[in-house]
C-alpha cells in the first residue's frame, strides 16, 4: 500500500494539532489565563525542531541574522500568508520608516530607523539544501512557498546566517547575493517592505 506525501504531511499535522490541544487542556487551571488563536500554521510549527522536519511537513523555516553575527530567529512558523507574518510567528517586532512602508527594525534591531539606508534589512527566500534568491517582491505581499526558508540578514552584503547541515542554502555563484548596495531608499523599500 503506497501513502502519497500530502497524505502524511496531512496526517502528521493532524496529529500535530492533537497534541497541541490535549497539552493546551494539561496546562488548564483556576488561573486567569489570556488566549489567543494561533497564526495560521503556527500551532503545528512549535512540533517542529529542525528545518528538515518542518520543510518536510509542508511547513516555512525562518532565520534572521543580524551584522553583528547575532540569530535573531532559527525556527519553524508555520504556514505564514506572508513574509510580514513569517516575522510575527516568530515574536520579532517590526518597525518601519516614516512612510510606513520600508521594514527598517526587526526585532528591535537597529534600535531605531536609520535615516540613510547604507545597511538594511535583506529578505531572502531558498529551497532546503538549495541557493538563497534575493526577495524581488516585498515582505508584506510575498506568499511564503510551502516547503521553503524565508531569510532575513541586516548589512549593505549579507547573507542570512544561522542554519548548519545539509538544509543551508548556499549563496549562488553566478548571481549576486544580495541587492544591489547602491539602491536608493525607495528602491529598497519596494523589496524590503
Amino acid at each position: 500500500m503506497s501513502i502519497s506525501k500530502k497524505s502524511l504531511v496531512r496526517r502528521a499535522a493532524a496529529v500535530s494539532m492533537s497534541l497541541v490541544a490535549a497539552a493546551s487542556l494539561a496546562g488548564c487551571s483556576g488561573s486567569s489565563s489570556s488566549s489567543s488563536s494561533p497564526s495560521s500554521g503556527s500551532a503545528s510549527a512549535s512540533a517542529y525542531s529542525t528545518v528538515e522536519d518542518c520543510t518536510g511537513a509542508g511547513q516555512v523555516w525562518l532565520v534572521v541574522s543580524d551584522d553583528e553575527g547575532r540569530v535573531m530567529a532559527n525556527q519553524c512558523v508555520g504556514t505564514p500568508e506572508n513574509g510580514t507574518a513569517a516575522l510575527e510567528s516568530a515574536g520579532l517586532a517590526i518597525g518601519r520608516d516614516s512612510s510606513g512602508q520600508f521594514i527598517c527594525q526587526i526585532g528591535d534591531y537597529p534600535s531605531e530607523c536609520p535615516t540613510t539606508y547604507d545597511k538594511y534589512w535583506n529578505y531572502y527566500h531558498a529551497e532546503p539544501s538549495g541557493t538563497w534568491i534575493y526577495s524581488q517582491e516585498g515582505a508584506d505581499t510575498f506568499k511564503p512557498e510551502a516547503g521553503w526558508i524565508e531569510g532575513w540578514c541586516y548589512g549593505s552584503t549579507c547573507t542570512p546566517e544561522g542554519i548548519e547541515g545539509d538544509a543551508a542554502p548556499q549563496v549562488s555563484s553566478a548571481e549576486p547575493a544580495t541587492g544591489d548596495a547602491s539602491e536608493s531608499p525607495s528602491a529598497a523599500e519596494s523589496t524590503a517592505a
